[in-house]
């Protein structure tokens, strides 16, 4: 694209130095001679190169503040990477920590180089490509990108810009510093992880160790690489075992016979997904399909022979192949074994008895996953509270994912999202890589409340919307339980502290639309059945499987009363199921309340 400068943005950008300074004056317009702005030093040469980006001190200083920095060390070699976008330092730690010791530290604890500054600010990177391309420059391919690079023979300062990427950068050797800066989060996550890896890599060639690979050095029988990426590394070769320094992974292999890269990699997340149901083996095949290793808690040994032997689940899914490194198991205790995470797949009014169970074998650091999608009628606590109180795991090793997830459509490999809810913004973010896919996109949230409520109050409003399909009452019905039914659900999470927000994305409103639009959907499904003129119990028979709404609907309206919120879709549908009213009268119930504004 083409750069041009705009005029509006010079007054700001030259008070931040990311513009070079005028003649006899600093970046901010104020005459050399009257000191230093802001105690920040002067140019350091008269080509004023230091200004075509914030001076390092300044952002140094802005991110003692606001910045987060994670430091990557190994053999001795270490950098650190900063940034006020924690996705960034994220990406360095997550590209490398599996490998290298990868910590979090303080911003302000990072006082000195090998350092990687990484910045977003788009106005910022266009004065910096503009200064590059308007000084004598040479062109060079980093990449698969072009890069524009220029260099002050004075101050040694190398600057450079990638026009295709959007990103520029500035080098400063005798600070050992690195600055990047970019428009968008994710190219300069990638831009700042590269440096990231090669700093590291010239001190330990500094200091002996020779090049094995691009991407990886060796010194007397140790190797570091980085993950696994090149094409060698999945060639199959006979091997060797040689030392392996770092604190993760498994005993390096690498080949005698030619000059191969070690073939390696890390241990990769390990997933126990309780138990074998429809959603339990869509979600064990999302894991597994993300490079998760996963093993299946089944209840019934043939299901798991099914599993193990022929990968297909002959219960719910005769038709359809699981992948291969896709196992199962009878046994709890197995299954838990080294688990890092615990997928919970089961109906909600019998996970307090299964967990008494699978609690002891429950490993120290294991993170909890809910998948449930209903409300204990006894106690009327959400499944994360259940599973807090019989395990006993703090609350920040619990999670919750919840969205518009038809099982029967991501077996197909069918594109859907989903919500991974949990206090931790870290463990939710460290799931939400374990289970993204090409197909099955996470996203991340804190409000665990909301996510649970959303997917709960839900399946009350599909049999409703069933009801009415059965009834053959029409589209606008449909339409207008599924609007008023996502009003309820609104009031009761804000009620109970959810953000207002989270009921009108995929764990709310995209869970709604799904259960009460589609045919695959158990609860729309079973009310269909109820609307046709079967009973609870005929309709029970028919669907065969767990329909969380009935069970959870008069819990739900308890917690309503308890709170104060009016939910008249759900207390029509509590009083149908516990045969208080007849079918013809909850329709004229709901169509007959008194008229009001619409809030």
């Amino acid at each position: 694209m083409p750069l041009s400068r705009s005029p509006r943005r010079r007054p700001e950008a030259a008070r931040e130095g990311l513009l070079p300074a005028r003649k006899g004056r600093d970046a901010g317009g104020v005459p050399m001679a009257a000191g230093l702005r802001e105690g920040l030093p002067a140019p350091c040469c008269p080509c004023g190169c230091a200004w075509y980006f914030r001076p390092t001190a300044s952002i140094r200083e802005e991110l003692r503040t606001t910045g987060h920095a994670v430091r990557l060390e190994t053999a001795g070699a270490e950098v650190s990477v900063v940034s006020v976008e924690r996705a960034v330092t994220d990406w360095s730690a997550r590209y490398f920590g599996q490998w290298w010791k990868a910590v979090e530290v303080e911003p302000q604890s990072v006082c000195a180089g090998p350092l990687v500054l990484a910045e977003i600010d788009p106005g910022a990177y266009g004065e910096a490509a503009l200064a590059v391309t308007q000084a004598p420059h040479t062109s060079a391919v980093c990449a698969k990108a072009q890069l524009l690079v220029t260099r002050c023979e004075e101050s040694g300062v190398v600057r450079a810009v990638s026009p295709d990427q959007a990103l520029a950068y500035r080098s400063e050797p005798a600070g050992a510093s690195l600055t990047v800066i970019g428009c968008d989060v994710e190219p300069v996550a990638t831009a700042t992880a590269r440096p990231a890896r090669e700093m590291p890599r010239g001190m330990l060639l500094r200091d002996g160790w020779a090049v094995l690979h691009a991407s990886a050095v060796v010194h007397e029988g140790r190797a570091i690489l980085p993950p696994p990426r090149h094409p060698a590394m999945s060639r199959p070769c006979p091997a060797r075992p040689i030392r392996w320094p770092g604190p993760v992974g498994i005993p390096t292999m690498a080949c005698p016979q030619r000059k191969d890269p070690p073939v390696s990699r890390p241990r990769p997340v390990r997933a126990a997904v309780f138990s074998a149901g429809s959603w339990g083996t869509a979600a064990a095949k999302i894991l597994a399909d993300a490079g998760s290793d996963v093993i299946v808690h089944a209840r019934r040994s043939e299901v798991a022979d099914g599993i193990n032997t022929r990968h297909r689940n002959p219960d719910y899914f005769p038709d359809v192949d699981l992948p291969a490194s896709l196992t199962a198991t009878t046994d709890p205790a197995a299954a838990l074994e080294g688990a890092d995470y615990l997928v919970l797949s089961v109906p909600a009014q019998t996970l307090r008895a299964n967990l008494a169970v699978w609690a002891p074998h429950i490993g120290p650091d294991t993170v909890i996953v809910s998948l449930m999608k209903g409300i204990e009628t006894d106690t009327g606590l959400r499944a994360s509270q259940v599973v807090a109180q019989v395990t006993g795991v703090p609350a920040d090793r619990i999670a919750v994912l919840s969205g518009p997830n038809l099982a029967r459509e991501i077996m197909a490999g069918r594109p859907a999202a989903a919500t991974v809810a949990c206090p931790d913004e870290d463990v939710a973010r460290r799931f939400q890589q374990a289970c993204r896919t090409s197909y099955f996109r996470p996203y991340t949230s804190t409000d665990v409340i909301g996510c649970e409520l959303g997917g709960a109050v839900k399946n009350v409003i599909a049999l409703a919307v069933g009801i009415a399909a059965g009834m053959g009452l029409g589209d606008n019905a449909a339409a207008v339980l599924i609007t008023r039914g996502l009003a309820e659900t609104t009031r009761l999470a804000v009620r109970m502290g959810a953000r207002p927000a989270t009921p009108a994305g995929l764990s709310g409103m995209g869970d709604l639309v799904a259960t009460c639009s589609s045919p695959l959907s158990r609860n729309r499904t079973f009310g269909a059945h109820l609307g046709q003129g079967m009973t609870v119990a005929e309709a029970t028979a028919a669907t065969r499987q767990t329909t969380e709404g009935v069970k959870s609907a008069t819990a739900i309206l308890d917690l309503a009363r308890v709170h104060g919120v009016e939910m008249p879709i759900t207390e029509v549908m509590a009083a149908l199921l516990q045969g208080k009213i007849a079918l013809d009268e909850a329709a004229a119930a709901l169509m007959q309340r008194p008229p009001r504004p619409e809030r």
